[in-house]
């Protein structure tokens, strides 16, 4: 008899691996021989996380890729947040089955507060659902309130690093991934409703495989499949969905099934709210009718306002933190950034050292009298320079120097120093000197292994020039953990924006971290020939910083940003 095997489909998140990796379990307690595969699929919800949902989309930014993988027989069953789920299935696909629910009430999250009554006046709340603000504003009308997105953890990060005073999350989201000691106050129903569904987890499956549907239907709660098909009757009654502030929750008593719901405005000064009862047979009738009801109040003009409101941009202060990728050490770069309002990681991928036989260059510098001007176009190349020889001063011709930070070695040294302020490339510092100044003259120019040569190769033309490779572009050990950690953020759609300063740390990138989901991320770079290289690797190249110093990259980088939001 061949092997039974399922492939379970979804997304990447902790939370998402938590359900998977339960319904997998649930499974095989009730059939042990079932081959289970979990396969994780990066929706476009994941990877767009600093822009409100209701700009970009519907539930199916976290379903869609899921479903299509479903439909086309990728995978055999998909495992959702079933809040997360349309109201109407795809054509081809069913709801197979709903576990048990867990709480599904908000919660909030506080540093310093036990509730939304001990909040401060003014004080400041993250949520990135309009629901949520809808609900807050109308009992707490004072409070400011922040966009915020992300998995949990992500969330719980960005909060701890901010100074808000509170942030408001899903109850089953932070229970299921061991997280309650960050729960202060399990926000009652009178103040808040919570998502349709909130709280349970949705099997989706082919319909019409019905194999499928005999091994899923053993995990299905009643209970929960009555009152959630309440509320989202009631949901795709009122036409609702993440743009606008729509709750409900429905609970059983005996045959009798209740449901709440509720339909707002986004500066909660509206709250649309109300509960029936009837026969749990009519749960889904029960929905129908509690809708039309609102819609009676007046729930489709003001969810229409909602939704015109929301896309103009006029729901919140965003807290859309960006979160930027440095491929360097921490150095100003990376403090400008931060100064600037940036998250940094700084991923130092390469250094630079000595050649270890400098003897050549000991050769050059012996006989540095025949030489009419050296170059010097890195603050490395320069440093070993400076560091290998002592009686410097005494070389009559001029120091051709490229850059801020390179001059900078050579400031309080009495020489004669060739600078351009306004040059940022070699083919500008030759070019801002006349043809004469090297016509028929002898130069020493010291690189690094992997620098481009221009320069020699522009005096060429009418000058002789001595090359000596002085230092060496070198890939740093990485742990396997960081590798890791910065992969599942990629994968997430946690960074916004990557940095690149060489062409040999694009390289030592795209070695490290060449999925799809890197080269979508928004590039900057300094310089064009590292511009290049970033081009044929195909990165998402957004940003070229003309001028070479790290001041005017990062300030062109958080002039980018500002224009595009």
């Amino acid at each position: 008899m061949p092997e039974q095997k399922l492939i379970i489909g979804t997304r990447g998140s902790d939370l998402a691996m938590w359900q998977s990796n339960f319904v997998a379990s649930e499974l095989q307690k009730h059939f042990p021989d079932l081959s289970i595969e979990i396969k994780i699929i990066h929706t476009t919800g994941d990877k767009i996380v600093d822009v409100a949902l209701a700009k970009i989309g519907d539930k199916g930014l976290f379903t869609r890729q899921i479903e299509n993988a479903l439909l086309d027989g990728e995978i055999d069953l998909a495992v959702h947040s079933l809040k997360d789920l349309q109201t109407v299935q795809p054509e081809g696909l069913i709801i197979g089955t709903v576990l048990e629910r867990e709480v599904s009430n908000d919660v909030l999250i506080s540093k310093k507060y036990d509730s939304i009554d001990e909040l401060p006046h003014g004080a400041k709340v993250a949520t990135g659902s309009l629901r949520r603000r809808s609900q807050l504003l109308n009992f707490r009308p004072d409070l400011q309130i922040f966009d915020i997105r992300g998995n949990v953890p992500t969330r719980l990060e960005k909060f701890a690093a901010s100074d808000l005073d509170a942030m408001i999350l899903a109850y089953a989201g932070l229970h299921r991934l061991g997280l309650d000691s960050h729960i202060k106050q399990i926000i009652p129903f009178d103040i808040m409703l919570p998502a349709v569904g909130q709280g349970a987890v949705a099997v989706e499956i082919r319909d019409g495989d019905n194999e499928t549907s005999c091994f899923v239907e053993k995990l299905g709660h009643a209970v929960t499949q009555i009152c959630v098909t309440a509320e989202r009757s009631f949901l795709r009654t009122i036409e609702g969905g993440c743009q606008v502030p729509v709750g409900a929750v429905a609970w059983l008593d005996g045959g009798t099934i209740h449901l709440e719901g509720m339909a707002g405005n986004l500066d909660g000064s509206v709250n649309l709210r109300e509960t029936i009862s009837g026969p749990k047979d009519d749960a889904d009738g029960l929905g129908m009718q509690l809708g039309l009801i609102l819609i009676e109040k007046g729930s489709d003009k003001l969810l229409a306002e909602a939704r015109t409101m929301d896309e103009a941009g006029e729901t919140s202060a965003s807290m859309k933190t960006k979160v930027v990728l440095v491929i360097r050490e921490d150095d100003d770069f990376s403090s400008i950034l931060r100064q600037s309002g940036f998250e940094v990681l700084n991923l130092p991928l390469i250094h630079t050292e000595p050649v270890e036989d400098l003897v050549e260059l000991d050769i050059k510098l012996g006989t540095l009298d025949k030489y009419d001007g050296i170059f010097l176009t890195s603050p490395v190349a320069a440093a070993i320079f400076l560091e290998r020889v002592n009686a410097f001063e005494s070389f009559v011709g001029k120091f051709y120097v490229l850059g801020e930070r390179t001059k900078s070695l050579f400031d309080g040294k009495n020489v004669d120093l060739a600078f351009s302020k306004n040059a940022n490339t070699a083919k500008e510092f030759i070019s801002s000197f006349e043809t004469e100044e090297f016509t028929g003259k002898n130069f020493l120019f010291m690189r690094g292994d992997k620098s481009m040569r221009t320069i020699p190769w522009l005096l060429r033309t009418s000058a002789v020039v001595d090359e000596v490779v002085v230092y060496r572009t070198v890939e740093n050990p990485v742990s396997g953990e960081m590798v890791r950690n910065i992969e599942k953020k990629i994968e997430g759609g946690e960074i916004d924006w990557i940095c690149f300063f060489s062409p040999s740390a694009i390289d030592a990138f795209v070695n490290l971290f060449s999925s799809d989901e890197a080269k979508i991320i928004n590039t900057a770079v300094i310089g064009e020939t590292t511009a290049n290289r970033a081009r044929e690797t195909g990165m998402n190249l957004q940003l070229i910083s003309k001028k070479a110093n790290a001041a005017d990259f990062a300030n062109s980088l958080a002039e980018q940003v500002k224009q595009s939001d």
